[in-house]
């Protein structure tokens, strides 16, 4: 009876693993530059928050959220980045008043 129950869950997986996703995406060398400037040219456009028009034009929609939330047009994608970049502005507006204001204030 052990035997079977582990033949099965040897079997189980070694198909699992058969149909799992194979995140090592091979890719050339000029495939990894090439995706690591439009990555970083992403996140400067998104950090320094002014082009949002630009943000939209790198990202391909539907554009997806930790997996859970897919955001299917440019306006959901451009709300999105509004409320990012006006997040990162109040991050940076509260510890300015804490470094030079207020500096027993807890964030």
């Amino acid at each position: 009876m052990n035997k079977t129950i582990l033949t099965v869950i040897l079997l189980i997986t070694i198909i699992c693993n058969l149909n799992a996703q194979n995140d090592l995406i091979p890719q050339t060398i000029e495939q990894q530059k090439k995706a690591k400037n439009i990555a970083e040219k992403w996140f400067t456009l998104l950090i320094e928050g002014e082009n949002i028009d630009s943000l939209i034009t790198i990202s391909k929609i539907p554009f997806a959220l930790d997996r859970k939330k897919i955001l299917n047009s440019e306006d959901e994608l451009k709300a999105f980045y509004n409320k990012v970049i006006e997040k990162k502005v109040n991050a940076l507006c509260l510890k300015f008043l804490q470094k030079y204001f207020i500096p027993n204030m807890k964030l």
